[in-house]
């Protein structure tokens, strides 16, 4: 969107001010989402209160992101994708398996 408006309209300071907009909107509602997750399910687990599970969450992460730097989040990340893998190919063979039993007295 930022190019067409800049080609629509021409100039280079509405463009810029376009993309960092989105760029700021776009940071911070999924930002928002994703820590809103992470705290509910702090608050579940663990029966802490709303800001204590904000700031555990946000000095883990900072934590983490200092020491390791961006190598350490782009290794997670890697090791998150084949866990959720491996985890969805062990659902659907449970799930297969449970409905293989669950009709294995039909006769067809």
């Amino acid at each position: 969107m930022p190019e067409y408006i800049k080609l629509r309209f021409g100039g280079k300071r509405l463009h810029i001010f376009l993309a960092i907009t989105l760029l700021f909107i776009g940071i911070t509602t999924n930002l928002a989402g994703e820590m809103y997750a992470g705290v509910i399910l702090i608050q579940e687990s663990l029966g802490w209160p709303l800001y204590v599970s904000v700031s555990a969450i946000l000095l883990m992460t900072a934590v983490y992101t200092i020491s390791g730097g961006l190598t350490a989040v782009v290794y997670t990340d890697a090791l998150q994708s084949i866990l959720i893998i491996v985890g969805s190919v062990i659902l659907a063979v449970i799930g297969n398996f449970t409905l293989c039993f669950k009709y294995s007295h039909v006769k067809y």
